[in-house]
């Protein structure tokens, strides 16, 4: 039962970072298209900067997939 509850909660969590990651796209390629035409010179940090944001959500992705696929319990 713990374990049906646990993937339960960890497929909510993957849900809920799948959304932000959209999200995430979303807001960032019109900024950055803003930021190109107002600001051309800060248009390299800015994309430094979205980069490092969706890398960091793919890297909580694939952490969370490893957690449902191995069990660290010794069960």
């Amino acid at each position: 039962m713990l374990h049906l509850v646990i993937g339960i909660l960890a497929a909510l969590l993957l849900w809920k970072v799948l959304k932000v990651t959209f999200k995430l796209i979303f807001w960032l390629i019109p900024m950055g298209i803003v930021c190109f035409f107002v600001f051309p010179h800060l248009f390299w940090f800015f994309g430094g900067f979205g980069f490092l944001a969706l890398g960091l959500l793919g890297t909580l992705l694939l952490i969370g997939i490893a957690g449902l696929f191995f069990s660290f319990d010794n069960d």
